[in-house]
């Protein structure tokens, strides 16, 4: 965590818990070390924010997801002259707080839009691009989200992104199938899909890259929310 116990349990005593349908929580490393050691590492800084939570009050059971997500990679346009800060931006823990309501409420790096302020590291999460049940084509709804998004990547031009595919309700298997493909790429091709609709409205490809992610990170919500596609700003 980059901010002191004092400053986030107060933070905390601002937010109505009684409207917090749940709570996940996720740690990160910066680049160096092995896999297995950053693994550890983020699992451990995920865990000192959920005894944090405890000792302030928060019920166990809304506690959803705690989880270590291992380190974060340098982005080729990181230079040496800032890489001690770029490192420490990278060795966090992100809280997301879902309502009761049903509209999540994000703090520490997750964001429901993109602006000229986003810097790299944070999440942006934008509801409304969902797909149909095994495929990866893009739905009226999908479309009309991602033409506001590339209106603003065309605006801010100074951001890069990564576009991250995600499924649910995969069993035994860490992807699904594409009924259109016939193969277990189902994530990576969500990812494409929006990669190549971005492109068409005129966002620089070369501001972007898309990667899979399969069912490794669930919302914790409505299974149906993990058939989804977010953005990772890689560079600002």
């Amino acid at each position: 965590m980059q901010t002191s116990n004092k400053h986030f349990c107060n933070l905390f005593k601002t937010i109505d818990t009684v409207q917090v349908a749940s709570i996940s929580i996720f740690g990160y490393c910066d680049d160096r070390g092995s896999e297995n050691y950053n693994l550890s590492l983020s699992n451990q800084r995920a865990k000192q924010v959920k005894q944090l939570l405890n000792n302030g009050g928060v019920k166990l059971k809304i506690l959803l997801e705690i989880q270590g997500k291992g380190k974060v990679a340098l982005a080729p346009a990181d230079s040496l002259k800032n890489l001690d800060e770029v490192r420490k931006n990278n060795r966090r823990v992100d809280v997301v707080l879902n309502l009761k309501n049903g509209n999540p409420v994000q703090i520490n790096g997750v964001y429901f839009e993109l602006t000229q302020q986003s810097k790299r590291g944070d999440r942006i999460y934008l509801k409304n691009i969902q797909f149909p049940i095994d495929r990866s084509i893009l739905t009226p709804e999908t479309i009309i989200e991602l033409n506001k998004l590339a209106l603003q990547l065309n605006k801010f031009t100074h951001i890069h992104i990564e576009i991250q595919g995600h499924v649910c309700c995969t069993k035994g298997s860490k992807e699904a199938l594409d009924i259109d493909t016939g193969k277990e790429e189902l994530s990576n091709n969500r990812a494409h899909a929006v990669f190549k609709y971005l492109v068409s409205k005129k966002v620089d490809p070369k501001r972007m890259r898309f990667k899979g992610y399969g069912n490794r990170f669930p919302l914790g919500k409505d299974p149906h929310l993990d058939k989804r596609v977010e953005f990772l700003i890689t560079r600002s």
